[in-house]
């Protein structure tokens, strides 16, 4: 079995947790555990079960993570996975800790994992990992106190992500409840690196791709997603005209008062209209295989990406005067 469902199932249930040196490639396992605990909480026997008394349920739950700093900073450009840990840790559930220079050592490094009644640790090659675990009394009394006292000794650190439930919240707020419904749906089941930035399709250009089918401002959608904590508005220009220049969608000029020209995202590809929401990721990439995204950034991009414009008859027709293309 490998050693993430291993993990999952040795972990899974526990209320309390204290684990240290947990590696990237370990964070997904451990929060799929803590979900299956979450939900294993509010399943038994005296737990209220409303909705409204979820926070209390929860409480019984108090998992304490020490990850590298280098690892907490990767997470904050990482979508999927930094917004899946942030929910957690906004909620209070896991506690995030960071290691400085009077706590390094040892038993921070080492990845240890351990509950009150077993003490894991994660062994081997990187090639060939396994999980050791031992029950007896003795050997966790002597790991589990030592590594709480460090990890208090740690200074606590947060994601520079929004959970997942603070990130659709603030999406019906500030764009409207079908952008933050499909969001949800999109989101749900994809692998931890579905949409790291180092791909051609990133968490930006879902992001545009899914104003575009709500027809929201270019402006809205990048002043959201800053204000939310995902990426700076400039950050943007990169994906929209990517999208503009392969037909996936188009931007209209929106005459509003003195300064920068506003557009509006509108999508004109029958895919990303029409696609059920968690299909849309699959169908971006296939649509920008190949793409340079680097093409669309840098002195010359411009040129490019107006040339895409030009191409298209009514690049410059106002958005009253257009018939939306399904």
């Amino acid at each position: 079995m490998p050693l993430d469902e291993v993990l999952v199932d040795a972990l899974a249930g526990s209320n309390t947790l204290v684990a240290t040196g947990v590696d990237r490639r370990l964070l997904p396992a451990v929060l799929r555990a803590h979900e299956r605990t979450i939900e294993e909480v509010a399943e038994r026997p005296g737990a209220t079960g409303d909705p409204s008394e979820t926070a209390a349920d929860q409480n019984e739950v108090a998992w304490q993570l020490c990850v590298p700093m280098p690892i907490v900073e990767d997470l904050g450009r990482s979508f999927v996975l930094g917004t899946a840990l942030a929910t957690y840790t906004e909620s209070g559930t896991i506690r995030l800790a960071t290691s400085t220079a009077s706590t390094e050592g040892e038993l921070v490094e080492r990845t240890l994992f351990i509950t009150d009644e077993t003490v894991y640790a994660v062994a081997g090659t990187d090639d060939d990992r396994t999980l050791v675990e031992s029950a007896e009394a003795p050997v966790v009394r002597e790991l589990r106190e030592p590594a709480r006292t460090r990890l208090d000794e740690c200074a606590s650190t947060g994601v520079a992500m929004p959970g997942r439930d603070r990130l659709y919240r603030s999406a019906r707020e500030s764009l409207c409840r079908w952008v933050a419904a499909d969001l949800e749906a999109a989101l749900d089941g994809l692998e931890p690196g579905a949409l790291d930035r180092t791909r051609t399709v990133t968490d930006r250009t879902l992001l545009l791709a899914l104003g575009a089918r709500h027809d929201h401002l270019f402006q809205d959608v990048r002043t959201w997603a800053e204000s939310v904590g995902i990426a700076p508005r400039q950050t943007f220009t990169v994906d929209r005209r990517m999208l503009v220049a392969h037909g996936l969608i188009e931007e209209v000029k929106v005459p509003m008062g003195v300064g920068h020209p506003n557009y509006r995202l509108r999508a004109i590809d029958e895919g990303l209209l029409t696609l059920p929401p968690e299909r849309l990721l699959t169908y971006l990439r296939d649509r920008l295989d190949g793409v340079d995204r680097d093409a669309f950034d840098g002195p010359d991009a411009t040129d490019r990406y107006l040339g895409a414009k030009r191409r298209r008859r009514d690049a410059d027709r106002p958005v009253w005067e257009r018939k939306r293309r399904r």
